[in-house]
Parts: C-alpha cells; sequence; structure tokens
C-alpha cells in the first residue's frame, strides 16, 4: 500500500461528472436493481408511448383533422413528443453535471488523496472522505469515482499526470487503499 499522497487543483470537466454520474448510477443500480431499474424505465416508457398517443389524437382533433392510425400527421405528433420528453430528460441530465461544476467554481478547490481519504477543499471549507466510507470505486475512461450513498467523488486522472505522469500508480494506490479499508486494514 502507497504512502505517497496526490494533490491537485480539483476542476473537472462537464464530460468527466456526466461519466461520473454514470458510474455510480452502475454501482448504486448492480445486479438485480439494474434490472429493476430497466424495467422501471420500460413501464415508464410505455405509459409514455400511451399519453404520447393520445395527445396525437387530441391535438390533431384540435387542429380540426381527423387522424388516422397510419397518418402521416400521427407518426409527427408522435414523433415529435418523445423527442420532446427525451429532450428534457437529457436537459435535467446535463443540468445536474452542470450543478456539480457550478459548486465548484466560486473558488478554485484543491483535492488531495492519500491512505487516510480523499480530501476536498476550498478557501471556505474542507471535506474528508475517509476510505472506509467508501462503497465503491468506479473506473472509467481516464476517472475513477469514489461511491459513497448516492453520490460519488469524480476523480480525473488528468489532474495529477502534471504530477510525474504515473497515472497508473495513482489508481493502483487508490484501489489499495479502498481494498485495505474493507478488509478493515486501513485505520
Amino acid at each position: 500500500m502507497s504512502d505517497r499522497e496526490w494533490s491537485a487543483p480539483y476542476q473537472p470537466t462537464q464530460g468527466e461528472v456526466r461519466q461520473g454520474m454514470k458510474l455510480t448510477s452502475r454501482a448504486i443500480y448492480s445486479g438485480r436493481w439494474r434490472v429493476a431499474a430497466f424495467a422501471y424505465s420500460f413501464v415508464r416508457g410505455a405509459g409514455l408511448a400511451l399519453v404520447a398517443y393520445m395527445l396525437a389524437y387530441a391535438l390533431a382533433g384540435w387542429l380540426g383533422h381527423r387522424l388516422e392510425s397510419r397518418s402521416w400527421l400521427f407518426y409527427t405528433l408522435l414523433a415529435m413528443f418523445f423527442l420532446v420528453v427525451f429532450g428534457l430528460q437529457a436537459a435535467i441530465f446535463w443540468r445536474s453535471a452542470r450543478a456539480y461544476l457550478f459548486a465548484l467554481t466560486k473558488e478554485t478547490p484543491r483535492i488531495r488523496l492519500s491512505a487516510r481519504g480523499i480530501r476536498l477543499s476550498s478557501d471556505l471549507s474542507e471535506s474528508l472522505t475517509d476510505w472506509r466510507d467508501i462503497s465503491d470505486l468506479m473506473t472509467g475512461k481516464g476517472i475513477l469515482v469514489a461511491v459513497q450513498g448516492n453520490q460519488g467523488i469524480v476523480i480525473p486522472e488528468r489532474l495529477f499526470a502534471s504530477q510525474g505522469g504515473d497515472t497508473g500508480g495513482l489508481r493502483e494506490a487508490l484501489q489499495g487503499w479502498f481494498r485495505a479499508a474493507k478488509a478493515g486494514k486501513l485505520s
């Protein structure tokens, strides 16, 4: 296990935050919960299809058209409804990622990684997440995400590349500290 510390200004990109959100979700909804989440999405999608179908008929009637189920207007209205719904869902997801970033723009926070845990600090506040509080450590393309409850701390490897360029050593150290904490060998 490494005794080294890594410290850098904490400035993840929006893409890294979005990827971190997906990895956090994957950690939270694993196994049968992932199946339940997909089933919920399917039922919700079927409900949206029914609502879209009814709205397409209502809107066509309001426009003074008799709507046939094979009509071009019906399919156009149905497609427009789904585009609006998926657009709203994407906007909400992007807003969540932006909210994470906006919380970081008030001042430049720093992240420090050590055997003790993950420390985020700024001029106004400081927090330490002990490795024993981390429920999962997810790896993605160029990032790691320390999952704690229903949230994740996004750790972009590029922030530490300037410190000798050994991001593989960083990944190994984080995984070692996480495994040691889970085995009860980290105090």
